[in-house]
């Protein structure tokens, strides 16, 4: 039998990083085989994975997207910016293609719910057939979410149904990062 070969998309990167990591130790709490003194370190843990997994799927995505469709850095930016020294390392390093995408890609925080809606509703909004209708990114992925026939990952409810609630999480990990709260699970 031929192996299928599956070509890497972030998604697919995103969705088997949740499968290998993120479910397992669900599944391990929920089963209640996970000694107790564990449980809020791990639910801890999981907050701060599943929004680096976002995170990570984001900045893969916003800079492949950038790229292929050649999108203006006017299209983020106003005015004039300060360069980073870690783009300019880069690039005098030679060891990386400094590319339009990867520039906005290092220089927002896509741990950040609302840099994350402003950046792809802003490369959303630079297709003109998308422009004249003045599309919101969190809205389309809600809409798409609640007419979406397929479930990604077995268990969870549809994002639409507990939005809030996926954005409350980029908040709780902060507090967690920055020592300020427990999961809360």
């Amino acid at each position: 039998m031929r192996s299928i070969e599956h070509k890497y998309t972030p998604w697919r990167h995103a969705h088997s990083r949740f499968i290998q990591e993120v479910s397992l130790i669900v599944d391990e709490i929920r089963n209640k085989t996970v000694d107790p003194r564990l449980e809020n370190p791990l639910k801890n843990y999981l907050i701060v994975r599943m929004i680096s997994i976002f995170e990570n799927y984001f900045k893969i995505l916003v800079k492949e997207r950038i790229n292929e469709y050649n999108t203006s850095l006017l299209t983020f930016y106003q005015g004039e910016q300060k360069a980073s020294i870690t783009l300019f390392d880069n690039l005098l390093s030679g060891h990386t293609r400094i590319t339009k995408g990867l520039i906005v890609a290092n220089d927002f925080n896509f741990g950040n719910p609302h840099v994350v809606n402003y950046i792809f509703t802003r490369l959303l909004q630079s297709k003109k057939e998308l422009s004249k209708i003045g599309v919101d990114f969190f809205e389309l992925m809600r809409v798409y979410d609640m007419n979406d026939p397929h479930k990604y990952i077995k268990g969870t409810k549809y994002l639409h149904v507990n939005w809030y609630d996926f954005l409350d999480v980029f908040e709780i990990r902060n507090k967690i990062i920055h020592g300020a709260e427990k999961s809360g699970l």
